[in-house]
C-alpha cells in the first residue's frame, strides 16, 4: 500500500460546509441581563420558506423555527419578543445601534 494517508503527518483534506443561509432581515435586539449579552432574532431563506432564528451574537442559535411565509416567521418573531420581555430579563435595543 502506498499513499500520502499513511504518513504520520497526513491531514484530510477539509470539505466545505453548506453556503451560509441568506438572512432577509434582523427584527430585533435585546441585551440580556445580568449578562449583558446580546440576544437577536433573524429571518433566513429556507428551502421549505423562512427560517426564525434565535441566538446570541457570535453562538450557534439557541431556538430556530422554519415557516412557510414571511409574515407567519414574523408573528413568531414579535411572539419570542414578548415572552423574554414578560420575564423582565431584556432591554430591547434599537436595529441600527
Amino acid at each position: 500500500m502506498s499513499g500520502d494517508w499513511i504518513l504520520p503527518d497526513h491531514q484530510r483534506p477539509k470539505r466545505p460546509g453548506p453556503p451560509a443561509p441568506v438572512r432577509i432581515e434582523v427584527r430585533w435586539r435585546a441585551l440580556m441581563a445580568p449578562s449583558g449579552r446580546i440576544l437577536s432574532c433573524g429571518l433566513y431563506e429556507h428551502p421549505a420558506g423562512v427560517e426564525l432564528r434565535c441566538g446570541y451574537d457570535g453562538d450557534d442559535p439557541v431556538r430556530t423555527r422554519v415557516e412557510r411565509s414571511i409574515g407567519e416567521a414574523r408573528t413568531h418573531a414579535t411572539a419570542w419578543l414578548a415572552a423574554i420581555k414578560a420575564n423582565g430579563s431584556c432591554t430591547e435595543l434599537p436595529l441600527d445601534a
